[in-house]
């Protein structure tokens, strides 16, 4: 199981949300991942933080972003 850190400050919720790939699953959250993070945990609103911070990722610089965006709707 993988285990995250995550910042919650009375019901906003500050999680990594940068770089990820299915070789990295069990280091690095995926975007479904990280949405179920934010459910599990009742989070009211998410600021995503670590984002774009490692160049060499295989996703695009904006793309776990957007991913996560689109996983909420």
């Amino acid at each position: 199981m993988l285990k995250w850190q995550a910042i919650n400050l009375d019901g906003l919720t500050l999680m990594a949300a940068g770089a990820y790939n299915d070789l990295w699953s069990k280091v690095h959250m995926q975007p479904e991942v990280n949405l179920q993070a934010q459910l599990d945990i009742r989070s009211k609103a998410v600021v995503p933080i670590r984002n774009g911070t490692i160049d060499p990722a295989l996703a695009g610089w904006y793309e776990p972003l957007e991913r996560i965006h689109r996983l909420a709707r």
